[in-house]
């Protein structure tokens, strides 16, 4: 009999866990898991608080009300990211780790940002473990948190520089609170289930909305994304002007990304 693998959130704590049931050893937390057929890109992960009372409602911030919750966003103090490695990510896949790495180095020689192994005594540090797809909490959060990377989807560039990003406090360039002056959303195209993935944030949980908007910003949509149809369009820029321009890239950080990162930060 097929074993039938669980994968939840832990409530409170900012970890994922994994289970089997019907059978089998028990999955350990950092085991590779299956994938399924279709993977989705990072979903967006974070404690959100209504605006009048204050109080947690939940993961994801798709609630339709007239007042939609307000996100919390931690950044890390000084720039400066903790984070621990899976021991059998990195015994498995040595070449991807040295891709993370590199690309985590990079990004500090071209910002203020720092990336440190978390040592015994800190509490609060990013998890990177191998998993079903790429999934990240958004920003610093209270204790553990997890940067999920499928070995065989979420190691080219532009995936681990948005899981970067997410770490750092980013979300979509696309769900930007000004987006509609600049992209269009064929919503005709776009399955129910996920149009919330389209939600515009307000510009008070956008942090840099003041920068240029990005059509090439590692977190922008790219042309077909959620398509019912994938032979036509879901976003696509609003001005003729920007029609040949190319939405999302494959490379990594954009300038418009680093500038972002460097101005949340404070980096001088």
């Amino acid at each position: 009999m097929r074993n039938v693998i669980l994968f939840f959130l832990v409530a409170g704590t900012g970890v994922f866990q994994v289970l089997a049931a019907g059978g089998g050893s028990q999955i350990q937390p950092g085991d590779e898991i299956a994938e399924p057929d279709e993977l989705e890109d990072y979903e967006d992960v974070y404690v959100t608080y209504p605006k009048a009372s204050g109080k947690p409602s939940g993961t994801g911030g798709n609630d339709r009300d007239s007042s939609p919750p307000r996100r919390t966003i931690r950044l890390w103090p000084n720039g400066v990211v903790k984070y621990k490695i899976s021991p059998s990510l990195q015994s498995d896949n040595p070449d991807k780790v040295a891709k993370l790495k590199a690309l985590m180095n990079d990004l500090t020689k071209k910002t203020c940002v720092r990336f440190e192994v978390a040592k015994a005594s800190d509490i609060s540090y990013v998890s990177i473990i191998p998993g079903l797809k790429c999934s990240s909490m958004t920003g610093k959060q209270e204790g553990v948190s997890t940067l999920m990377l499928s070995v065989a989807k979420c190691f080219d560039n532009a995936s681990l520089a948005r899981g970067l990003m997410r770490n750092l406090g980013f979300t979509y360039e696309s769900n930007r609170a000004d987006r509609d002056q600049y992209i269009t959303i064929n919503w005709d195209n776009v399955a129910e289930s996920n149009k919330a993935k389209f939600n515009k944030l307000s510009a008070e949980d956008y942090p840099v909305t003041d920068m240029p908007y990005d059509f090439g910003s590692v977190t922008h949509y790219p042309k077909n994304i959620w398509a019912k149809n994938k032979g036509t369009w879901t976003v696509k820029a609003k001005n003729p002007r920007d029609s040949s321009v190319r939405l999302g890239n494959t490379r990594g950080f954009s300038e418009g990304d680093i500038a972002k990162i460097k101005k949340l930060y404070k980096c001088r």
